[in-house]
Parts: structure tokens; C-alpha cells; sequence
């Protein structure tokens, strides 16, 4: 438990209100921990470090972070290319449309309005005749084969196997 020193009966430097479970509550100066020397090396320790290089296992080369960074760069140009002009400029529209809204304080209500829209454009459509995964949309609640219900779930816990 940490108390302001006001409220501390001896005021040593740094110290605080230390509980212990054994001891009781009393004032401990922190001290500084000695500096341990380090473990003599152990058969895990020695082992565990990478092998060196011999004729038979040459040294894995390994690429500069440079050409890594390059190839990731190289990739996100190449992405950004394939997304057509249209869509950048709907980008657009929508950022300046945000920051619109945001300086007339309506910015987290037209971020939320703008995430429903985007959700229902891009529904899609089912073709005339295909079956919805969700039986509820489907004409006459028609189910998909091989669906699990309670129905079919209940004949197979009775060993009536599916109906």
C-alpha cells in the first residue's frame, strides 16, 4: 500500500508503507539490489547459441533490411496500382466529405452513417432461383442440404439418424 509521507511515522529517504504477510506493516527504505554476477554457462546456455560456420554449413546470408523494405514498397505500389481511378476518387470524395463533417461536429455520426452505407452496398445480389445459407430468406424457410437443425439434430441424438 502506497501513503503520502505526511502520514508516515518515521520519514527515512524513499520509503514507503510496505505490508507484508508475515512481518506486518512497517516503514522499508528501498536499498539498491546488489548486482548478482552472472550464471557460469550451462550446457543449455552453450548449446543454445548459433553453431559457427564450417565448410560442410556455411553461414546463412542473410538480405539487409533495405531489400526488404524495397520489396515491401515494390508491392504496396504495385497493389495501389490496381485500384481503379473511380475508386480513388470516391476515396477522396468520402475523406473530404469526413472532414467536412468533422468541422461542423458531426464526424463520429457521419463516420457510423457512413459504415452502415458502405455495409448495404456491398451486399450483393442472389440470382433468381439460389438458395440463401439462411433458411428465413428462402421461400417456404427451405433449408440447404446437409443443414444442421434442432429437427434433424434431436432424430440423431434418438438413433433415428437423419430425416
Amino acid at each position: 500500500i502506497l501513503v503520502p509521507r505526511e502520514y508516515m511515522a518515521e520519514d527515512p529517504p524513499r520509503s514507503f508503507l510496505y505490508k507484508s504477510p508475515y512481518e506486518g506493516t512497517f516503514n522499508r527504505p528501498i536499498r539498491p539490489t546488489p548486482q548478482a554476477e552472472p550464471p557460469a554457462p550451462s550446457f543449455s546456455t552453450i548449446h543454445s547459441v548459433r553453431p559457427r560456420p564450417t565448410p560442410s554449413r556455411p553461414a546463412v546470408k542473410r538480405r539487409p533490411i533495405q531489400e526488404d523494405i524495397r520489396a515491401a514498397l515494390q508491392w504496396i505500389i504495385t497493389y495501389l496500382k490496381g485500384i481503379r481511378l473511380v475508386s480513388w476518387l470516391k476515396l477522396v470524395v468520402w475523406f473530404g466529405a469526413q472532414w467536412m463533417a468533422g468541422r461542423f461536429e458531426f464526424g463520429s455520426v457521419f463516420f457510423i452513417m457512413s459504415c452502415f452505407v458502405f455495409v448495404f452496398l456491398n451486399l450483393g445480389e442472389r440470382k433468381k432461383g439460389e438458395a440463401s445459407a439462411y433458411s428465413v430468406f428462402n421461400e417456404g424457410f427451405k433449408e440447404l442440404p446437409g443443414q444442421l437443425n434442432a429437427k434433424t439434430f434431436e432424430a440423431e441424438l434418438r438413433g433415428g439418424g437423419p430425416r
